[in-house]
């Protein structure tokens, strides 16, 4: 299974630029955030963005749960992709997440750096931490971006 990891700081844009990098790597597949999804479409799982603190925020996002881990792993299992791209935020998430849900290993990395000037990736930030919203390329039934407004996690 071809692997690429999306790697930045959590808040920089990753979810945003998803699709793209996906796309621009020939991939219809992508793990972010606990979200297994197809095509914009979630297959498994449930957003660690939707968790209330910031701890149980990364275990659903590295899969800590066995049972969850499981869950998703049974689901890309049915899918058979040829290949997912894994968003996280160091080298080191990814490729745990590629251990736990036993899919092999990471065969490129991709950084925010290089699709995010340092303005987009603060306004990002900015948009994540001061007003609870992240911009997702997921969940509405014609495909378009969505806003999603959240409790912001305390991340201190």
């Amino acid at each position: 299974m071809n692997l690429v990891a999306f790697v930045g700081k959590s808040g920089t844009g990753k979810s945003h630029r998803a699709v793209f990098v996906a796309r621009r790597n020939n991939l219809h597949y992508i793990i972010d955030d606990g979200l297994f999804i197809r095509d914009n479409k979630i297959l498994a799982g449930k957003s660690a963005k939707s968790e209330k603190t910031k701890v149980a925020s990364v275990k659903r996002a590295i899969f800590l749960d066995p049972s969850y881990a499981k869950e998703v792993g049974d689901a890309i299992r049915r899918e058979n992709p040829p290949g997912i791209l894994i968003i996280g935020t160091s080298n080191s998430m990814v490729e745990r997440i590629a251990s736990v849900l036993d899919l092999g290993e990471i065969s490129k990395y991709e950084y925010i750096e290089d699709f995010a000037t340092p303005e987009e990736m603060q306004l990002a930030h900015d948009m994540r931490f001061h007003e609870g919203i992240v911009l997702l390329m997921i969940g509405g039934v014609d495909h378009k971006k969505i806003f999603v407004r959240f409790q912001p996690v305390n991340h201190q």
